[in-house]
């Protein structure tokens, strides 16, 4: 296997695919699987699972707005658990928004095991 250039500077983890196999898409492709973290330890966390697994995870902490290469699962950090629940809301409805675009078979809201953060405001849109 071979670790491609990473064409997000604000992705985190790697993407290792063979060579052969790795394909950029249009920003509208369909993302099989969606998760969104509040926090950082939360997304790596999810994207490490995936990887264990042998699929393929990008964990960014933005909306990414260029084209994604061809992935199993895309982990967005909100860095929304210490926002206020209003603003916390906000980011989760735009991430929201970016997911009613990519339509993915699963969307999944990584919460803290402790229950801290905005978990009601941040449910809400989704």
């Amino acid at each position: 296997m071979q670790t491609l250039p990473n064409p997000h500077p604000q992705s985190i983890l790697p993407i290792r695919r063979p060579l052969a196999y790795t394909l950029l898409l249009p920003a509208s492709h369909t993302i099989p699987s969606l998760l969104f973290a509040d926090d950082l330890t939360g997304a790596l966390e999810c994207g490490a699972l995936f990887a264990a697994r042998g699929a393929s995870a990008l964990v960014l902490t933005q909306i990414p707005t260029q084209p994604l290469p061809r992935l199993d699962a895309l982990i967005l950090d909100t860095e929304s658990r210490h926002l206020t629940p209003e603003l916390a809301q906000a980011t989760l409805r735009a991430a929201a928004a970016f997911a009613q675009s990519r339509q993915p078979s699963l969307l999944y809201k990584k919460t803290d095991s402790t229950l801290r953060g905005n978990i009601a405001p941040e449910l809400r849109p989704l």
